[in-house]
This record gives C-alpha cells, sequence and structure tokens, in this order.
C-alpha cells in the first residue's frame, strides 16, 4: 500500500480536499499492486484454489511451480508465495532489475533471473532457459501458474 504521498506537497499544498485525493490515490494503488493484487486473487483450500472466481483443483501427487515474467515478477511471486504457504514446490521469476530483499523473500523454493528490457538480449535468452531447466519436466497431475507483467517479452526469449 501506498503511505507516504506528502500532502504538504507543492502540487497538493494549496488544495483544500488534499487529504481526500490522497486517500483516493492511496486505495488506486493499493489495488494495482503487485503483490497485494496477487493475494487478493488467489484463495486456497486443502484441495483447490479459487483465483478471481475460477475453482482450479490442486492435485494430491502433482507438484506446484510457478513462473514469473516481467517486471512486477518479483512482488507477484511473493503475493502467491503467501497466498499458498508451503504449497509451491520450484519456481522462477525472470525481471528486468532483481531486488535482493525480494529474492530473500522468494527463495529457496522460487529464484529470480535477470533478462534484458526492452530489447532482449543473450541475457534475456540465458534467463528463459534457466527458468524452464528451474521448473523442470511437468506432469499430468503438476500445476505451474505464470505470473506475467509489463516487459515479460523481452525479459525472456528463446
Amino acid at each position: 500500500m501506498v503511505k507516504n504521498i506528502p500532502i504538504n506537497s507543492p502540487y497538493l499544498k494549496n488544495i483544500p480536499i488534499a487529504p481526500a485525493i490522497v486517500s483516493i490515490l492511496q486505495s488506486a494503488f493499493g489495488r494495482v499492486e503487485p503483490c497485494s493484487a496477487v493475494q487478493n486473487a488467489v484463495k486456497v483450500s486443502d484441495d483447490s484454489m479459487n483465483i478471481l472466481g475460477h475453482h482450479v483443483p490442486i492435485q494430491k501427487n502433482g507438484r506446484l511451480m510457478v513462473l514469473g515474467l516481467g517486471k512486477a515478477a518479483q512482488t507477484m511471486a511473493i503475493g502467491l508465495k503467501s497466498a499458498l504457504p508451503e504449497r509451491i514446490c520450484a519456481g522462477a521469476v525472470i525481471t528486468k532489475h532483481s531486488l535482493k530483499e525480494l529474492e530473500m523473500q522468494l527463495l529457496p523454493e522460487i529464484v529470480s533471473y535477470e533478462g534484458d528490457h526492452p530489447v532482449p538480449t543473450e541475457k534475456s535468452v540465458s534467463a528463459a532457459r534457466c527458468a524452464i531447466g528451474r521448473i523442470g519436466k511437468l506432469t499430468s497431475e503438476d500445476m505451474l501458474i505464470s505470473l506475467i507483467s509489463g516487459g515479460g517479452s523481452a525479459l525472456a526469449v528463446l
């Protein structure tokens, strides 16, 4: 949630409704913040997930993995990991700038890689190969959740 929009900023200084503007902005930004958006979209029970009203069964013997692509991939994966505590067995995210503090929240299950954006490079190819290697082969009982945000098409290419 965005909390530090200064009411005494030059833009809001002489506006009587500044507190209302700040409240509206905080609410709007909170709704689209990647971690919160994923947490709010995914609910889990013993044998299923509910993703924005869609019931998705979880196979008893299957593995749950995640692949995130895009500049918000790390924060979306943190939201997913929070929504599915102790369920994700492996995963990878590819982002433009991997942040160490976010990497630490994702480990050990989810590993972060970096690709290039807006123009893909060999770094993008290497990141895609590493992520696919991390996920490995899937069986019919496994589930791979994809988290895709802006930049994903350039950050991971083969």
